[in-house]
């Protein structure tokens, strides 16, 4: 009987090839891993802001309930945006020449937050009106959306016991058509 010898040599090169196949398979794996997560990541984005824009498209339908359309309350993070709609409604046919009043509470003193409706900017307490020319005219039975920009900067301090808060009142002519008021949050 013979006895079969195997070389060093090919045994050596087996174990290369073999390590070198576990390697490259370890590292397709973890790319594949990355490339996998960064789809779900862009996915998960992609739905929140689809359901937000359905969100805000539902609340410009319903609209025909209220005389003024604006979240109750914002949350804002230090040193991003918010940007909700806000909705003037002339849902009873009253609405002559309307002016929009923003007035500002417990905004931080030393500033870093700031609201822009119809690029009218308040940047701390106080008040702003926007006329009749900037607002338009609202249709009968009809809605007109505002954007509105809710900016915070990342060095904002807000105390905790005075959140800010921002009153929208519109009014047709001289009389108060509607008020609305919200709380902003930052985190």
């Amino acid at each position: 009987m013979r006895k079969k010898r195997i070389s060093k040599k090919g045994a050596m090169e087996l174990s290369m090839n073999t390590i070198v196949i576990v390697v490259i398979g370890i590292t397709l794996l973890v790319l594949g891993l990355v490339f996998v997560r960064g789809i779900f990541t862009k996915l998960g984005e992609l739905g929140g802001g689809a359901f937000q824009k359905a969100e805000q498209e539902l609340k410009q339908i319903q609209a025909g309930e209220s005389k003024i359309n604006f979240p109750a309350s914002i949350e804002v993070k230090k040193g991003q945006s918010s940007n909700p709609t806000l909705s003037i409604c002339n849902i009873d046919g009253t609405l002559t020449s309307p002016s929009v009043e923003l007035r500002a509470t417990n905004f931080p003193s030393g500033g870093g937050l700031s609201v822009t409706v119809a690029g009218t900017i308040l940047g701390s307490d106080g008040s702003k009106t926007l006329s009749s020319s900037t607002v338009g005219t609202v249709s009968y039975q009809m809605c007109r959306p505002f954007p509105v920009l809710v900016s915070s900067t990342p060095a904002v301090v807000v105390d905790p016991n005075k959140q800010p808060f921002l009153e929208i009142t519109v009014k047709s002519g001289s009389n108060v058509y509607d008020s609305i008021g919200t709380l902003i949050k930052i985190t």
